[in-house]
């Protein structure tokens, strides 16, 4: 037994009550702007990146206590430091192997996340 479905643009689709085809539809669409509470991903500013000895986050506009965690490739996390409340922040990256970072910044209000690159 088929039954006619409309899909995003209004065209029929025949599909079984019982059984899933695997069709799906999405829009792509630009993401221009992220921001929570007034701030952005643009008030973020991390650097110098390569990095080769530390990696200095300006959190200026950030307001409150904040966590960073250091994940690498695998999803692993490879440094931690929670609570804070300096608007710079400075991870020593000597320890660490070459290669691809990603920088987790999360306050009450909002979780920014960036990449960063260790290569010396």
């Amino acid at each position: 037994m088929y039954c006619s479905h409309k899909d995003f643009y209004g065209q029929n689709r025949k599909a079984a009550k019982i059984c899933d085809v695997g069709a799906f539809e999405f829009t792509p669409f630009p993401i221009t702007k992220v921001s929570f509470d007034g701030l952005s991903i643009s008030s973020i500013h991390n650097y110098p990146n390569p990095q080769r000895n530390y990696l200095s986050i300006d959190l200026s506009k950030i307001t409150g206590e904040y966590n960073v965690e250091i994940f690498n490739l695998q999803n692993n996390l490879i440094y931690s430091d929670y609570d804070l409340t300096n608007r710079f922040y400075v991870w020593q990256v000597d320890a660490y192997e070459n290669g691809i970072y990603w920088v987790k910044i999360a306050s009450k209000s909002a979780t920014f996340l960036t990449k960063v690159v260790v290569q010396r």
